[in-house]
């Protein structure tokens, strides 16, 4: 029994993206691919937008979790948002992540949603994160940090315009981390039905 409470896994709270999004997001890749090297791109099905990375937790916080995770998202409503531009953390000529951002109108309301989850998860002991809350999907990371890219090599890129992800729910993920990447498993949903 002592060995199942002291079990963690890693995990994170997220919304899933729709096939068609993700099929997008992948064309994407392959057309930043020929232009910037040593990338390791996320894996078409594993793209998703996190609202809280919540890293190893014990199964008892977990079990805790997915029965609350529906009160985190009582005072939200449906809603989507619409896929903007191509970016980088820290620097788009020096950058570690790339990543597709989401537009200004519908920025506010991922940040309500995950400012609900991140009060919801506050009484199990996580603490609040330091930086704000910036919505986007991660498509890549640099392997390497000793490119430097010329910021057109990323600003240049173009989303499909109107490419828009509906937002009706939000799940639970498992993150299991492997040699060929990571694998996410769905523990549970809660669907936004205000």
């Amino acid at each position: 029994m002592t060995g199942i409470m002291n079990e963690t896994l890693r995990s994170f709270i997220a919304i899933e993206l729709d096939k068609s999004i993700q099929t997008h997001l992948h064309d994407v890749q392959e057309d930043m691919q020929r232009h910037i090297p040593d990338i390791r791109w996320v894996k078409p099905g594993n793209i998703h937008l996190t609202l809280k990375f919540l890293g190893e937790v014990s199964l008892p916080i977990l079990q805790s979790i997915k029965e609350q995770l529906p009160s985190y998202v009582e005072k939200i409503r449906p809603f989507d948002f619409t896929l903007d531009t191509v970016g980088a953390f820290p620097r788009t000529k020096h950058p570690r992540v790339i990543w597709v951002g989401v537009s200004k109108d519908n920025s506010l309301l991922l940040s309500e949603l995950a400012a609900e989850v991140e009060q919801g998860l506050k009484p199990l002991g996580f603490k609040k994160e330091k930086r704000p809350f910036t919505a986007h999907i991660t498509i890549g990371r640099v392997r390497s940090t000793n490119h430097i890219f010329p910021a057109e090599t990323i600003s240049r890129v173009q989303i499909p315009p109107g490419l828009k992800q509906p937002v009706k729910m939000i799940t639970l993920f498992k993150s299991t981390l492997t040699p060929q990447g990571p694998i996410y498993e769905a523990l549970s949903n809660a669907p936004l039905t205000l």
